[in-house]
């Protein structure tokens, strides 16, 4: 498969903390790849770089072309689209509203709405309710469908299962899975390593902004130092 995100030498500082330490990886299309580490081992913070959303050291490179130069905007427009963590929806506007915003880059919306609606139907019934109204896994299918609404070629999520119910964490996982089957790249961060590691095709793990392994996530999965560090065992 053709790489469709390469990360190299990628480097995130903030004032004299280095959070991301020359961090090469790649991603790609058509796959789930997903990232592991403990709290501060600079997870979030590749998926900020990569959506153009922190500065950065390094080179990342979407569907061949070097995005050093493209902000933020313009890297939704040309397919990367991200989940961040804790949601960040807009509390204060309705679903749809929240929903629109996310198809900004789009001139067909109202069938991208019609397709995020059907993916959640527990949204479409609650289309004129704030945002800030909603249940946390409510929030949470907001929103991803709000990512969705770009028509992403590349989706980052970060912690999508964070603060769920076992219940919700399942259906999440179960609807990026779905995902994957469609076609879709993903790009996950995800603290429930054993789901995680289920979805992906390939991982890497991550420590103190370094990558300390990686591979095929069964392999992973199988790895004594990975699962005594994320499976709990």
């Amino acid at each position: 498969m053709t790489p469709i995100l390469e990360v190299s030498g990628l480097t995130v500082n903030y004032g004299m903390i280095a959070a991301v330490r020359s961090v090469s990886f790649e991603v790609r299309a058509g796959e789930v790849v997903v990232l592991l580490g403990a709290n501060g081992a600079g997870k979030s913070s590749i998926l900020k770089a990569v959506s153009g959303l922190i500065p950065s050291g390094g080179a990342v490179r979407f569907e061949g072309e070097d995005l050093a130069a493209v902000p933020a905007q313009e890297r939704v427009a040309r397919g990367v689209a991200h989940v961040p963590e804790g949601r960040r929806i807009f509390g204060n506007l309705s679903v749809k509203e929240n929903l629109l915003i996310g198809g900004w880059v789009r001139t067909d919306l109202k069938s991208d709405l019609e397709r995020v609606l059907t993916l959640f139907p527990r949204l479409k019934e609650r289309l004129s309710q704030s945002g800030g109204t909603l249940s946390g896994g409510e929030q949470q299918m907001l929103a991803v469908g709000r990512a969705l609404m770009s028509r992403p070629k590349l989706l980052l999520l970060d912690e999508p299962s964070m603060g769920l119910s076992p219940k919700l964490v399942e259906y999440i996982f179960s609807m990026l899975s779905d995902f994957h089957k469609s076609g879709m790249t993903l790009l996950v961060v995800e603290q429930n390593a054993a789901m995680a590691l289920t979805l992906a095709s390939r991982a890497y793990v991550l420590e103190a902004g370094e990558i300390k392994l990686s591979g095929a996530a069964s392999e992973l999965h199988d790895n004594p130092l990975v699962r005594r560090a994320y499976l709990g065992e």
